[in-house]
């Protein structure tokens, strides 16, 4: 299936946790929304700059975009009943901002409400409802590139072009350890199901899991 409706390229796309809307946003300064069972668009929401990233929150409540002005704006994506023709436009409920650079990544806490972004050598945590940000972490040297939560809820790890990885006790708004220095900077970081493995890209075409030291090979260059 196709979707259209895009003056100029799209940058980012995403699916609800529940799979029933999918939402995509480009360089037009628009996301759109639609069901992806039949193809029928929900919203066409407006934006004060190029769409970056998108994201729902857990219980897809809300629809969180970042924008290359550093912003991030949240939006109502439920979908009408009954559904226009056409699909409305609505503007954000509320907008986040902060940061000193664009957003390059992102985790929800389990509690539904708060958004932890990574961006300008900083993390910050946000209380959605609220729309405030409620702490920042600091201690990478150069920008993050992405950010992710352990099952557990309790736990957030950053990666970062100045090739380290670091943990961080989200309880106690504090860092736990810096894994050792990579080769060169680490371009993604997820949590295995097991909670006590890291999996890493590493810009040097490779992949690695922090707990056995395991090196895996790569044939498709730089790892995103």
């Amino acid at each position: 299936r196709a979707y259209s409706g895009f003056d100029d390229p799209v940058l980012s796309v995403t699916f609800s946790a529940n799979s029933q809307q999918i939402a995509a946003g480009g360089k037009d300064k628009t996301i759109r929304t639609w069901n992806p069972n039949n193809g029928q668009a929900h919203f066409r929401f407006p934006a004060t700059a190029e769409v970056v990233g998108l994201s729902y929150c857990p219980d897809g409540s809300k629809l969180i975009a970042s924008l290359s002005d550093k912003t991030l704006p949240c939006f109502d994506p439920t979908p009408l009943n009954p559904q226009p023709a056409e699909p409305p436009s609505r503007d954000p409920s509320q907008t986040l901002s902060g940061h000193e650079d664009k957003v390059s990544g992102w985790g929800w806490a389990p509690d539904n409400r708060t958004l932890w972004t990574a961006a300008d050598r900083t993390l910050k945590s946000w209380s959605v409802a609220a729309a405030s940000s409620t702490a920042t972490l600091s201690g990478h040297g150069a920008p993050i590139y992405g950010v992710t939560f352990a099952p557990n809820g309790k736990t957030l790890a950053s990666c970062s072009s100045d090739k380290t990885i670091r943990t961080w006790d989200i309880e106690k708004k504090q860092p736990l350890k810096t894994l050792a220095t990579m080769p060169v900077g680490v371009n993604a970081v997820a949590y295995m199901p097991d909670g006590n493995t890291l999996v890493a890209a590493i810009a040097d075409n490779t992949v690695r899991l922090d707990r056995k030291s395991t090196r895996l090979n790569s044939s498709h260059g730089y790892i995103s």
